[in-house]
């Protein structure tokens, strides 16, 4: 999906972070931000949903 929608000019894909740590500095610096990380990596100054 990501491959057509890329070299049509349509779409790029989302960020793509190796690490949780990663994730989290992305989501405080980006306004609207959104990751996903694991529950035992929940830092402060970013808002946690659990999802079960």
């Amino acid at each position: 999906y990501w491959q057509q929608q890329i070299f049509s000019g349509k779409d790029v894909p989302p960020a793509s972070k190796h690490t949780d740590e990663d994730v989290i500095n992305f989501v405080k610096s980006t306004p609207g931000g959104i990751g996903y990380v694991s529950a035992s990596s929940a830092a402060a100054g970013v808002k946690v949903i659990a999802v079960k």
